[in-house]
């Protein structure tokens, strides 16, 4: 029988081998243990009772020589002088000796004995067993002392496993083989075996029976049982073994069958369709073998067929351009059509009069050749839709087969269309090995079907792509197209100057002459900047009124001449709408790889160049410095711990008094924001507060500095400081969300202000905008008595129709005028016609800035009902100003306040 390993290998082989292995064997072993069960007893009982007699043998052979001693022992002539010297007691007796009889024994007729024994000092040393015999003629006792050898010389040898031990009447042990105790069962062997006989000796000796015991160790009796247990495990053996066999037999002729299936399975499934498997035979698994090569046979087949047409649709969907689309394409047409030369024409909707031939002949030879495409030609192709033509009937298409070099005089015209418009044309020359069947139309329909789509599907993606990296509006590169031009450029190490340029007041014109004005001025801007450019420079408009000029090659004083050229044309006034347009441009200009490495360095710093153009006035070059990416990481590093600064507890808030013109005492006070830097220390918010705005913090930093007022004055209105309002200023970011109103009266109630006791400070910048929008959340909080201030009135985009829609209770009046009251007319003016306005509207007037006694004075008598500057106090931390309030609390400060 040949055995395979490999079936073992399977799972479901072992296992049904562990199965039969385990069904044979559990009831061979279990028989087994029965039988050696039954076996032991058995050899138990037997045991016990050859014990039993060998037991009752020993005691009568004691007995039969100690009735033969004591025989002897009466033959012992009577003479108490005379030693014995017969040597037939030798062997017998140890000593003798012969004594008058004691009165206690008393005369009697015949002869008396006794037996008597001493225990020795050691249970391991038999007792002296002493023999007396009494004649009552003589009156006369023989006493003998036995020999051990001869009483008991039949005790059991220690080799056997057994050993015997003697017990007077009393318990007394008289004789023993053994080591130990064996009648003690704390030290008898749990295995041991025993047998006890009892020897009557008191109708020959006058004592007690003696009692002799045999143990017989548990090894001993298994040793007895080795040659049974030897043949019950050989036949155990052979029957596992047999077992073994069979189940390995029977394993092997359902497993190796399997194996081979799950093999063939296995390659199938992993695209080995020429795989068979060896597996035959009349049963089942035969059978299964042949419908698997059969099976494994059909799929093949048709995979192949599936493969033939995945191919084309993989290698025309997946190239990456036409040119390689249609020479994958052209080898697959060659592929189908053996023996011909076939082309694939394609016609561009762009260039419509010419047409790109790609060839291949039958010898292998590939080539292109551009042909025109005259309307005869075209109507010679285009007519029927899979066909084949004669030369005869066209003479543009016998005009193209000379020009294609091919000499058959017809060929198949199959034209790839897709939505009605026609992308390219196959075509096949007569001349094949086989002639064209259906099967063969069909294949090529199918090619044809996929080239439509492939050139359609690339025509699109070049529409897409010139989307994606073109600006709709203006034609030029947008910003995707620009990073990808620059990317090229840094990659090639090419030599560049990128300008960024940003028009300046743009804006305007958006919002007076509306979006479709701008987008002409953009046009215009863009048409431009492409003139003023030298040859392979590229344009992009990044978005909104950004454009960006990539210049190769450039020296860097021609770069600067091209910069103040664009500045130049790009500022000049331009029609629009018939009205006259002047508008300006500001640019930036950084050189690579002088001013960066990357195209996100070169943008980032031509955007701070550009910039820093703007901040010099506007229509202005400047080149990118160190410096200005410095001031930017400054910038970022700033925002970044800013980002951190409300959560960090590192805000505070001074208080800067406002004192009544008239009293001097201090009404109310302005909450002003500072940040302790943790390292740069106390920053104001002129260091922050724009930035915060540029970053969106500005919602965040309010929302704190609103809160934190309210608390602050609850706490002194705890302490009895005498205060009427805290001031705090909204941010215009604040005022366009429409939680303001909820986030005010939730600061009101949770430090238990009321209304009336809090002023919101905003600046002329919310006149801008949604007005009306504005309107509506100043109304809401000034109808449940928040006071509302127009702070620095007069500096902004303030209009005297405004006051008379927004809420307002006070107006403040901007430092820059209160500073030149006194000293310049126009400042007193100005400062007399904002009091008398708001004094004619119900307002309240705070003069801010006032730094010395003569301005206060002037303020006081001009009208103005609050006073808040330098000259009174500066911006207090919070634990300072109570002292503050309580000074100009007594009348000395308020008879000092009314002198000034």
């Amino acid at each position: 029988m040949k055995l395979e390993g490999v079936f073992l290998d399977s799972r479901l082989g072992r296992r049904i081998f562990l199965l039969f292995v385990l069904a044979a064997t559990v009831p061979t072993m279990l028989l087994s243990a029965l039988a050696y069960n039954g076996w032991t007893r058995f050899a138990a009982a037997q045991e016990e009772e050859r014990l039993t007699q060998a037991t009752r043998y020993f005691a009568l052979t004691v007995l039969d020589r100690l009735l033969a001693a004591r025989a002897a022992l009466d033959a012992v002539e009577l003479d108490p002088r005379a030693a014995p010297g017969d040597e037939r007691l030798l062997g017998i007796f140890r000593s003798i000796v012969i004594v008058p009889s004691t009165p206690a024994e008393g005369p009697g007729e015949g002869t008396r004995s006794t037996v008597s024994w001493l225990r020795h000092a050691a249970d391991q040393v038999p007792a002296r067993v002493i023999i007396r015999s009494r004649d009552d003629t003589t009156g006369l006792t023989r006493i003998a002392e036995l020999e051990t050898n001869y009483l008991w010389s039949e005790a059991f040898d220690e080799a056997s496993g057994e050993q015997v031990c003697v017990f007077a009447g009393n318990g007394v042990q008289i004789f023993c083989s053994a080591s130990v105790d064996i009648a003690a069962s704390e030290a008898r062997p749990a295995d041991a075996r025993t047998a006890s006989w009892n020897l009557f000796l008191r109708h020959e000796f006058g004592v007690d029976d003696w009692r002799f015991t045999v143990l017989k160790s548990g090894g001993a009796a298994l040793r007895n049982g080795v040659s049974f247990v030897h043949i019950a495990w050989q036949v155990v053996l052979a029957s596992v073994l047999l077992v073994v066999i069979l189940s390995l037999v029977l394993v092997r002729r359902t497993t190796v069958p399997l194996h081979k299936l799950t093999v063939g399975t296995r390659r199938l499934a992993a695209g080995d369709y020429g795989v068979r498997v060896d597996v035959h035979g009349a049963d089942e698994f035969g059978e299964l073998g042949t419908a698997f090569n059969d099976m494994a046979g059909r799929i093949g087949r048709q995979v192949h067929q599936l493969e033939v047409l995945s191919s084309i649709d993989r290698e025309i969907l997946e190239a990456s351009g036409a040119a390689r689309l249609v020479r994958r394409a052209l080898a697959r047409l060659a592929e189908l059509s053996l023996g011909a030369s076939v082309g694939i024409a394609l016609i561009d909707p762009a260039t419509p009069a010419q047409l790109s031939c790609s060839l291949h002949a039958p010898g292998g030879e590939s080539c292109e050749q551009e042909l025109a495409l005259t309307p005869a030609l075209q109507a010679a192709l285009l007519v029927h839709d899979g066909a084949w033509r004669r030369a005869a009937d066209a003479p543009a298409l016998a005009d193209l087969l000379a020009a294609l070099g091919w000499p058959a005089e017809t060929v198949y015209v199959s034209p790839a269309r897709w939505r009605e418009q026609t992308l390219g044309v196959l075509l096949v020359s007569q001349g094949m090995a086989a002639s064209p069947d259906a099967a063969w139309e069909l294949q090529v329909g199918e090619l044809r079907d996929r080239v439509a789509v492939a050139l359609a599907s690339a025509a699109r993606e070049r529409q897409l792509q010139h989307r994606a990296t073109h600006d709709s509006l203006t034609g030029l590169l947008n910003r995707a197209g620009l990073h990808e031009a620059l990317e090229q450029a840094v990659h090639a190490q090419q030599s560049l100057a990128l300008m960024l340029i940003d028009l300046d007041r743009f804006k305007v014109v958006n919002d007076t002459m509306g979006h479709e004005a701008g987008d002409e001025l953009l046009i215009g801007v863009a048409q431009r900047i492409g003139r003023c450019l030298p040859r392979g420079a590229l344009v992009a408009r990044l978005g909104g009124d950004e454009f960006v000029a990539l210049v190769p090659d450039t020296a860097s004083g021609h770069i600067d001449e091209i910069a103040d050229e664009l500045v130049l044309h790009v500022g000049r006034p331009v029609m629009l709408r018939g009205t006259q347009i002047a508008t300006g441009a500001s640019l930036g200009v950084a050189m690579f790889p002088a001013d960066g490495q990357t195209a996100a360095d070169l943008l980032r710093h031509a955007d701070m160049a550009m910039y820093a153009a703007k901040a010099r006035g506007r229509a202005q070059v400047a080149r990118f410095e160190p410096a200005l990416d410095s001031a930017a990481v400054e910038h970022a590093v700033l925002s970044r711990d800013l980002t951190h600064a409300v959560e960090r507890g590192e805000l505070r808030l001074h208080y800067q008094p406002r004192v009544d013109a008239r009293s001097g005492a201090v009404r109310s006070v302005e909450a002003l924001v500072r940040w302790q830097h943790p390292t740069r220390g106390l920053l104001m918010p002129g260091a922050f507060i724009e930035l915060a705005e540029e970053t969106g913090l500005i919602g965040d930093i309010g929302h704190w500095v609103l809160h934190e007022a309210c608390r602050q004055l609850a706490t002194w209105r705890r302490e009895q400081v005498a205060l009427e309002t805290v001031a705090v200023n909204l941010s215009v970011h604040q005022l366009r969300t429409p939680a303001i109103v909820d986030d005010v009266f939730a600061a009101l109630r949770s430090h238990g202000l009321a209304a009336t006791e809090l002023e919101l400070e905003v600046t002329e910048s919310v006149m801008v905008g949604d007005v009306q929008g504005t309107s509506r959340l100043l109304a809401q909080l000034r109808a449940a008595g928040v006071r509302i201030a127009i702070d620095d009135f007069g500096t902004g985009y303030s209009s005297m129709a405004y006051l008379r829609y927004l809420p307002v209770d006070v107006l403040k009046i901007d430092r820059a005028f209160v500073k030149d009251i006194g000293s310049d007319a126009s400042a007193d003016i100005v400062v007399r016609a904002i009091v008398g306005l708001a004094g004619s509207l119900g307002l309240v007037t705070v003069a801010e800035g006032v730094e010395t006694a003569a301005q206060a004075q002037l303020l006081t008598e001009m009208g103005c009902g609050e006073l808040q500057g330098y000259h009174f106090a500066r911006p207090l931390p919070p634990e300072a100003l109570p002292q503050a309030v309580r000074a100009r609390a007594t009348p000395a400060a308020a008879n000092a306040a009314s002198v000034a």
